[in-house]
Protein backbone atom coordinates (compact mmCIF):
# COMPACT_ATOMS: atom_id res chain seq x y z
CA UNK A 1 0.00 0.00 0.00
CA UNK A 2 1.36 3.42 -0.93
CA UNK A 3 0.97 6.67 0.97
CA UNK A 4 -1.51 7.81 -1.70
CA UNK A 5 -3.71 4.78 -1.03
CA UNK A 6 -4.04 5.36 2.70
CA UNK A 7 -4.87 8.28 4.89
CA UNK A 8 -6.03 8.65 8.43
CA UNK A 9 -8.60 11.33 7.68
CA UNK A 10 -10.35 13.09 4.85
CA UNK A 11 -13.19 12.53 2.44
CA UNK A 12 -13.41 9.85 -0.17
CA UNK A 13 -14.61 9.59 -3.70
CA UNK A 14 -18.26 9.09 -4.60
CA UNK A 15 -21.37 9.30 -2.44
CA UNK A 16 -23.04 12.38 -1.03
CA UNK A 17 -20.36 15.01 -0.39
CA UNK A 18 -22.20 16.72 2.50
CA UNK A 19 -22.82 13.41 4.27
CA UNK A 20 -19.20 12.35 3.70
CA UNK A 21 -17.84 15.62 5.10
CA UNK A 22 -20.05 15.37 8.17
CA UNK A 23 -19.09 11.78 8.90
CA UNK A 24 -15.39 12.42 8.36
CA UNK A 25 -15.35 15.16 11.00
CA UNK A 26 -14.68 12.36 13.52
CA UNK A 27 -11.01 11.37 13.15
CA UNK A 28 -9.69 7.82 13.12
CA UNK A 29 -7.49 6.53 15.94
CA UNK A 30 -3.80 7.10 15.09
CA UNK A 31 -2.92 3.46 14.39
CA UNK A 32 -5.70 3.01 11.80
CA UNK A 33 -5.59 4.20 8.18
CA UNK A 34 -8.19 4.38 5.46
CA UNK A 35 -7.37 2.52 2.27
CA UNK A 36 -8.28 4.86 -0.55
CA UNK A 37 -8.26 2.37 -3.41
CA UNK A 38 -8.75 -1.31 -2.77
CA UNK A 39 -9.56 -3.53 -5.74
CA UNK A 40 -11.82 -5.84 -3.75
CA UNK A 41 -14.23 -3.20 -2.42
CA UNK A 42 -14.61 -0.88 -5.40
CA UNK A 43 -17.81 -1.64 -7.26
CA UNK A 44 -17.46 -0.25 -10.77
CA UNK A 45 -21.10 0.71 -11.38
CA UNK A 46 -22.09 1.56 -7.82
CA UNK A 47 -21.71 5.23 -6.83
CA UNK A 48 -21.98 4.38 -3.12
CA UNK A 49 -18.65 4.54 -1.37
CA UNK A 50 -17.37 1.35 0.28
CA UNK A 51 -14.65 2.05 2.84
CA UNK A 52 -11.82 0.02 4.33
CA UNK A 53 -9.75 0.89 7.41
CA UNK A 54 -6.68 -1.12 8.36
CA UNK A 55 -4.39 -1.59 11.32
CA UNK A 56 -1.46 -3.25 9.61
CA UNK A 57 0.62 -4.13 12.68
CA UNK A 58 -2.21 -6.34 13.99
CA UNK A 59 -3.55 -7.52 10.61
CA UNK A 60 -7.01 -6.16 11.38
CA UNK A 61 -9.39 -4.26 9.13
CA UNK A 62 -12.85 -2.74 9.43
CA UNK A 63 -14.96 -2.28 6.33
CA UNK A 64 -18.12 -0.38 5.50
CA UNK A 65 -20.01 -1.86 2.56
CA UNK A 66 -23.51 -1.46 1.11
CA UNK A 67 -25.78 -4.24 2.37
CA UNK A 68 -27.48 -4.73 -0.98
CA UNK A 69 -26.51 -4.08 -4.60
CA UNK A 70 -27.47 -0.77 -6.19
CA UNK A 71 -30.64 -1.95 -7.96
CA UNK A 72 -34.12 -0.37 -8.08
CA UNK A 73 -35.79 -2.77 -5.59
CA UNK A 74 -32.95 -2.74 -3.02
CA UNK A 75 -32.66 -0.67 0.13
CA UNK A 76 -29.63 1.33 -0.98
CA UNK A 77 -29.25 3.14 2.33
CA UNK A 78 -28.40 0.10 4.45
CA UNK A 79 -24.73 -0.46 5.23
CA UNK A 80 -22.83 -3.20 7.02
CA UNK A 81 -19.75 -2.76 9.15
CA UNK A 82 -17.47 -5.78 9.42
CA UNK A 83 -14.18 -6.92 10.97
CA UNK A 84 -11.49 -8.70 8.97
CA UNK A 85 -8.93 -10.70 10.98
CA UNK A 86 -5.73 -11.49 9.12
CA UNK A 87 -5.39 -10.85 5.40
CA UNK A 88 -7.34 -7.69 4.52
CA UNK A 89 -7.91 -9.16 1.06
CA UNK A 90 -10.25 -11.75 2.61
CA UNK A 91 -13.27 -9.46 2.84
CA UNK A 92 -15.68 -12.35 2.33
CA UNK A 93 -14.56 -13.77 5.68
CA UNK A 94 -15.39 -10.55 7.53
CA UNK A 95 -17.27 -10.89 10.80
CA UNK A 96 -20.36 -8.68 10.98
CA UNK A 97 -20.20 -5.86 13.52
CA UNK A 98 -23.45 -4.06 12.68
CA UNK A 99 -25.98 -3.17 9.99
CA UNK A 100 -27.11 0.46 10.03
CA UNK A 101 -29.02 2.96 7.94
CA UNK A 102 -26.78 5.48 6.20
CA UNK A 103 -23.06 5.67 5.44
CA UNK A 104 -22.50 8.35 8.09
CA UNK A 105 -23.95 6.09 10.80
CA UNK A 106 -21.82 3.20 9.56
CA UNK A 107 -18.73 5.41 9.73
CA UNK A 108 -19.48 6.30 13.36
CA UNK A 109 -19.99 2.64 14.26
CA UNK A 110 -16.68 1.75 12.58
CA UNK A 111 -14.80 4.53 14.40
CA UNK A 112 -16.39 3.48 17.70
CA UNK A 113 -15.12 -0.06 17.09
CA UNK A 114 -11.60 1.20 16.31
CA UNK A 115 -11.52 3.52 19.35
CA UNK A 116 -12.71 0.76 21.70
CA UNK A 117 -10.22 -1.68 20.19
CA UNK A 118 -7.38 0.79 20.79
CA UNK A 119 -8.55 1.32 24.36
CA UNK A 120 -8.48 -2.42 25.13
CA UNK A 121 -5.78 -3.94 22.93
CA UNK A 122 -2.64 -5.15 24.72
CA UNK A 123 0.78 -4.06 23.45
CA UNK A 124 1.61 -7.69 22.68
CA UNK A 125 -0.21 -10.96 22.50
CA UNK A 126 -3.74 -12.00 21.71
CA UNK A 127 -6.37 -9.32 21.07
CA UNK A 128 -9.48 -11.50 21.47
CA UNK A 129 -10.70 -9.57 24.52
CA UNK A 130 -10.08 -6.23 22.79
CA UNK A 131 -12.15 -7.39 19.80
CA UNK A 132 -14.99 -8.57 22.06
CA UNK A 133 -14.99 -5.23 23.91
CA UNK A 134 -14.87 -3.27 20.64
CA UNK A 135 -17.76 -5.32 19.21
CA UNK A 136 -19.88 -4.54 22.28
CA UNK A 137 -19.14 -0.82 22.04
CA UNK A 138 -19.84 -0.76 18.29
CA UNK A 139 -23.18 -2.55 18.83
CA UNK A 140 -24.14 0.06 21.43
CA UNK A 141 -23.22 2.83 18.98
CA UNK A 142 -25.26 1.13 16.24
CA UNK A 143 -28.27 1.04 18.55
CA UNK A 144 -27.71 4.70 19.45
CA UNK A 145 -27.47 5.97 15.86
CA UNK A 146 -30.53 3.97 14.81
CA UNK A 147 -32.75 5.60 17.48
Amino acid sequence: MTDDEATSEGGSQGGDADSEAASRSRPLPDSWTEVREHDLIVEKYDPRDPTLFVREDRERAVHILPTEPNVPHADTHEWRVGLVRGDVNELLDAEPIAHVHGHENAYHVAVTFMEAYEEAVPDEGDDVNAIAYAMEQAELEADRVEE
